[in-house]
């Protein structure tokens, strides 16, 4: 499970900007960053371990993330896997860091 490089080969194949906060990618395209957990019944489940300092740890998948589509009709939330849950990622979409 995960991503088949590590961060340090990922750098050296593309130009790569990590953010856990929201950032603009274009006038209407917004990546959300780390989603919080909000929802009090949507809490994240273990989904493995994930390698640090070449320790292993719980993996409870805090990278999850999704886009947020601003247009005139109004926004779209693009998501993957959505494993901070859909519920938690549409309120911290709605908090306005799209905002024009």
């Amino acid at each position: 499970m995960g991503a088949p490089y590590r961060k340090d080969e990922i750098i050296k194949l593309a130009n790569v900007n990590f953010s856990d906060k929201p950032v603009k990618v274009s006038k209407n395209i917004t990546y959300l960053g780390q989603i919080p957990d909000i929802m009090d019944f949507e809490n994240r489940k273990l989904m493995g371990e994930i390698e640090i300092d070449g320790k292993y740890k719980d993996d409870y998948i805090m990278d999850d993330s999704a886009l947020l589509y601003d247009t005139e009709d109004g926004i779209y939330i693009i998501t993957g896997c959505s494993h901070s849950g859909i519920c938690n990622i549409i309120e911290y979409a709605k908090k306005g860091f799209w905002k024009r």
